[in-house]
């Protein structure tokens, strides 16, 4: 029986270059020495889902055998140091949401906030300025 290292694959956790998603969710991912895997991917949390795009550095396992598929544990890169901002991007429309409160912010620059009562309050100046200003 041939190790796994011995039949062309890497033993344990390999670096690996992102080739494409699939529709289905799939992570289609390149090792070092040329080798291809459909892996899973690993969600570490609900609240950021890991976006992938093609040409990204991965962790990868690979599959134990064939016909499995091989899990993405993460994205490679440097650490950042904290600056006490968050950054949250997407490319259509990013919504945060909460009870029945909600603020959509969309790509075209349209901002919609909703919610039961808004509130807004300044210590200093408030400016309100549009194209037009309606309010009632």
């Amino acid at each position: 029986m041939k190790s796994r290292a011995q039949a062309g694959r890497v033993e344990g956790a390999a670096r690996a270059r992102v080739l494409r998603v699939t529709d289905g969710g799939e992570v289609v991912v390149e090792a070092a020495n040329g080798v291809e895997w459909t892996c899973e991917l690993l969600e570490t949390s609900t609240l950021a889902p890991l976006v992938l795009q093609a040409g990204e550095r991965v962790l990868v396992l690979p599959p134990e055998a064939a016909g499995e598929l091989g899990v993405v544990l993460g994205r490679l890169g440097r650490a950042r140091a904290g600056d006490g901002r968050v950054e949250l991007e997407a490319k259509s429309e990013l919504v945060l949401r909460c009870g029945k409160g909600k603020i959509v912010l969309r790509a075209d620059g349209r901002v919609a906030i909703t919610g039961l009562d808004i509130v807004s309050a300044a210590e200093r100046r408030q400016r309100i300025k549009g194209g037009s200003v309606e309010i009632n």
